[in-house]
């Protein structure tokens, strides 16, 4: 039986390294903070998923209420962007 391995370049260990040293980050306390599940989402009340990218998959995001179900979307100090509650569809309604 023959096991082959793959080898990684030593750009892309630097770059793990990188990425390993960063440190934690905390978010107001006035926001509401989400993990980003596997499927690039976050689970929105009890029914709802609102996705958002691969790139923050297993991070946490903050989001933050600005009125009339409009909330803004943050990681660390970036803004990722905007949804609104109220269009959200849940499985019933799909």
């Amino acid at each position: 039986m023959k096991v082959y391995y793959s080898r990684v370049s030593t750009e892309e260990q630097n770059e793990e390294r990188q990425l390993q040293n960063i440190k934690g980050f905390d978010y107001n306390s006035n926001m509401k903070v989400l993990k980003v599940t596997q499927n690039r989402a976050i689970r929105w009340k009890s029914y709802y998923w609102v996705y958002l990218t691969a790139a923050l998959k297993g991070k946490y995001v903050d989001i933050e209420d600005l009125g009339n179900k409009i909330w803004k979307v943050f990681y660390r100090d970036v803004f990722w962007g905007y949804f609104n509650e109220s269009e959200l569809r849940n499985k019933k309604n799909h």
